[in-house]
């Protein structure tokens, strides 16, 4: 899109302009994967905290004045590099990520050497491991079909209500079973 910052990535990189960027793991206005390839793209002081929740779910208390991790870190920042104030931002870690139900997890740059791929597998079908994970391909293929559109009666909540309480609050959204569709 021309638009998109990543259009305007050499001009950022040219004026050596930084850049703080906050995102959250749900957001599907901002997604995550886009942030993190603009994120690796930029040659200039930059900062990234990756949040739980919705769009702008993590920023909400900083919004009515209530001190949080987002915008202490924006005050900060923006203190540092416009009033040239030592806030001790630069010396934190570069990238955060929240993780539910831990502290908030440190690396030093991204992509992260922390970070690696894991291949999982579904178990073979018509077996006692059906469905389970597994580490290595049982060579069996098959396909399922999922009907939808229609109501189930199975939801996530209420939209983006929802998702910003499951993520900001140990309490997971349930759905009654025996009074689900089985269609």
């Amino acid at each position: 899109s021309p638009r998109s910052p990543v259009s305007f990535i050499s001009n950022i990189n040219a004026r050596n302009t930084p850049v703080y960027i906050s995102n959250n793991f749900q957001d599907e206005i901002f997604q995550p994967n886009a942030i993190l390839d603009l994120y690796s793209r930029l040659q200039v002081p930059k900062r990234l905290d990756l949040n739980l929740g919705v769009h702008a779910s993590a920023e909400l208390g900083g919004l009515i004045g209530i001190s949080n991790y987002v915008w202490d870190n924006v005050h900060d920042w923006f203190d540092f590099w416009l009033k040239g104030i030592d806030t001790g931002i630069m010396q934190r870690p570069p990238v955060t990520m929240a993780v539910k139900g831990a502290s908030r997890e440190n690396l030093e740059n991204w992509p992260s050497t922390k970070i690696h791929t894991k291949s999982w597998y579904l178990g073979k079908r018509g077996s006692d491991t059906a469905g389970s994970l597994r580490r290595a391909y049982q060579g069996a293929s098959g396909s399922d079909e999922i009907a939808s559109g229609l109501f189930s009666g199975i939801s996530t909540g209420v939209p983006v209500i929802g998702a910003t309480f499951k993520a900001l609050t140990p309490i997971e959204i349930q759905s009654w079973l025996p009074g689900t569709d089985p269609a």
